[in-house]
């Protein structure tokens, strides 16, 4: 019979776990998973009721104006923000700038506070032993001056860091509102620290616009005075020109070129003239015979006398007449050389008065056209600093208070609830993993499946395990 059984054993799967077999394993482990949850949750409820320092939430809402909501419609220096997604997230990282948060630090002396500054709390049992070992070692602190004014940094940096951690800034979603919050162990502080990051933030908006107003006042009140400067030289110089020169009219200087050219004109005729009359007073001087005499004088009482002038008084009156045309011609040549010079000589003058005019007056426009230049820009310039500093009484910040902060009266923190259930789900998984790791490490066999898949034999038969209590004598 022993043989036969060995030689038909009863293989089992391990790889597939009994859920069935789990449940009731958990089942008779009920009373282990039971206390140790509710010493779980007892340890909670101390940690909760007793230990956890409750923190009170404060909560200011603010909302960010837009560009649209300006008092004037002035084309200001600082204008107001846009409604983008990058400006909404610039502004929350703003609020929470360390720069900010460095000034709400030293305003309300968060360094002399214990909940900001951990400095100022004992020192626990580990920072003790810290030091004590640091001392063995020879770890020596570094000179007082030195360690003072580095403390005092990094101390201010750990207090802001500490106030970073308990403000929060939220957005919104689709809005330009934002929600301020602040944690503190008082709800008083919490909440002033709430309304006085926000005033803040406000404030220093305004500031940066007064700095930029300021500093754009002074550029144009500097620039200003130097274009006034320039203008006051400009007209001077004009003035001055204009002074210096006979001043004359684009018209007159315009009639001035038409007579120029009309004693041009003369000019260039009497020339003409001049020249034909020499041209006749070398044809009457070249004259030899006086049929020449008579052709080059083109005289009808010479031509008349031509077939007389074998008489004695007719040749006498022929050359007194030649005589008279040659001194004639001589005074035509004399008189109109003495009118080209006259007119060349006024028409040299005439040219150089006129150029003489024309390059004034184009200086004089230039020098005019600077200054009426230098007078547009210096109102240019001028009406911005009258701008600017209108601007100066009329700035707004970019955002404003919707609701202040109101005092809270149930703490946000510690949540007795929460860590309640936290507490009972990690005692009972506890409670569960040491029943279950109890029946894993186990040698025993709780039933004759166990015995026989184990050992490959067949039971034969099993004794009841009777309780004490029930137990009977006969």
């Amino acid at each position: 019979m022993r043989d036969r059984l060995q030689a038909t054993p009863v293989v089992g799967d391990s790889s597939v776990i009994d859920l069935r077999a789990m449940l009731h394993t958990l089942w008779r482990g009920r009373y282990i998973i039971l206390a140790i949850t509710t010493v779980a949750v007892l340890l909670g409820g101390y940690y909760a009721y007793a230990v956890a320092t409750p923190l009170y939430r404060s909560e200011v809402v603010v909302m960010l104006n837009s560009r649209d909501q300006q008092v004037v419609n002035l084309d200001s220096v600082v204008g107001g923000l846009g409604r983008d997604s990058s400006v909404v997230n610039t502004e929350v990282e703003v609020l929470r700038s360390r720069d900010l948060l460095g000034k709400l630090v030293d305003q309300q002396d968060l360094i002399s506070d214990p909940e900001f500054n951990g400095a100022l709390n004992p020192p626990s049992a580990l920072a003790q032993a810290k030091a004590s070992v640091q001392s063995l070692l020879g770890m020596a602190p570094p000179p007082a001056g030195e360690a003072t004014e580095n403390g005092n940094q990094l101390t201010r940096q750990s207090v802001i860091d500490a106030l970073r951690g308990a403000v929060s800034v939220r957005n919104v979603p689709d809005s330009l509102v934002f929600q301020v919050t602040v944690e503190a162990e008082d709800p008083r502080k919490a909440t002033r620290l709430a309304d006085a990051l926000v005033e803040m933030y406000i404030d220093n908006q305004l500031e940066v616009k007064f700095e930029a107003t300021e500093q754009a006042a002074s550029w144009l009140s500097e620039r200003v005075s130097e274009l006034q400067t320039e203008l006051e030289a400009a007209e001077t110089r004009a003035q001055e020109f204009s002074t210096g020169i006979d001043l004359i009219s684009p018209a007159d200087l315009e009639g001035a070129e038409r007579q120029l050219k009309d004693l041009r004109d003369r000019t260039a005729d009497t020339q003409l003239r001049l020249d034909a009359a020499q041209a006749r007073q070398a044809a009457l001087a070249a004259a030899r015979t006086p049929q020449e005499q008579a052709d080059a004088t083109r005289d009808a009482r010479l031509e008349a006398m031509l077939d007389d002038l074998g008489q004695a008084d007719v040749a006498t009156r022929f050359e007194l007449r030649f005589d008279a045309l040659v001194q004639q011609a001589d005074q035509e040549v004399a008189r109109l050389e003495n009118q080209v010079r006259v007119l060349s000589g006024s028409l040299s003058d005439f040219e150089a008065r006129v150029q003489q005019q024309n390059t004034d007056l184009i200086t004089l426009q230039q020098l005019t056209r600077e200054a009426e230049a230098s007078r547009l820009l210096y109102e240019h310039f001028l009406a911005r600093l009258k701008e600017t500093s209108a601007q100066q009484g009329i700035q707004q910040a970019d955002s404003r208070v919707l609701s202040h902060a109101v005092i809270p009266v149930i703490p946000s923190e510690p949540r007795k609830s929460r860590i309640l259930m936290l507490y009972g789900v990690l005692g009972l998984m506890a409670g569960a993993a040491l029943v279950l790791f109890r029946e894993a490490i186990s040698d025993s066999f709780r039933d004759a499946q166990l015995l026989e898949a184990t050992t490959g034999y067949a039971v034969v038969g099993e004794i009841p395990r009777i309780p004490p209590a029930s137990a009977r004598v006969y």
